[in-house]
């Protein structure tokens, strides 16, 4: 048998020491830096986004009534979010361990591990403890004009290279005014 210079005592020592890197990374990446993660991840999976991070979601009128929007949440890991006055458009990943959100019973609901959040992006119950980051989101026409084209009605867009964390959920460009 060979003898080798690294001894069973050394061996553990350098596996805690990775160890404690990856559960540190995954914290980070997790819990205190959600938002900028689920951002990136998102951003870096948007096939049919354009160089600038732009996707067209479709007519606005799509998305009529008040509620969440989930037909965009595989492909583009986008929640189309629809209150009375406004229109907002979030991640579909779960900020606790970025798992895939489900619409089930008018809450978001991570099938990971359990956390659950309003229509709102707001955690109510689980593990995840950060709101779901938002992105910008802007009406145009199909040419990318800025209300209303030859289209017949203006268009959901959403720029993937610009987020808001909750506290500037209020800012423009987070939302916009739903029409009559």
């Amino acid at each position: 048998m060979m003898e080798s210079d690294l001894n069973r005592r050394d061996l553990l020592s350098a596996g805690a020491v990775i160890c404690s890197l990856v559960v540190l990374d995954r914290w980070f990446t997790t819990e205190a830096g959600a938002v900028d993660s689920d951002v990136s991840s998102s951003s870096a999976s948007m096939s049919s986004a354009n160089e600038e991070g732009l996707i067209d979601l479709g007519p606005v009128g799509d998305f009529s009534q008040p509620g969440v929007y989930d037909i965009h949440a595989k492909r583009h890991k986008v929640l189309v979010l629809v209150s009375e006055s406004r229109i907002a458009v979030s991640t579909s990943i779960c900020t606790h361990k970025r798992c895939g959100l489900r619409v089930r019973e008018g809450l978001l609901k991570c099938p990971c591990h359990g956390s659950e959040f309003d229509q709102d992006g707001i955690p109510m119950d689980g593990p995840a403890k950060v709101s779901l980051v938002r992105f910008a989101v802007s009406l145009g026409d199909e040419a990318g004009g800025a209300q209303q084209g030859q289209t017949g009605g203006p268009r959901l867009r959403v720029d993937m290279s610009k987020s808001f964390a909750e506290r500037d959920w209020e800012k423009d460009g987070a939302w916009v005014k739903r029409p009559a």
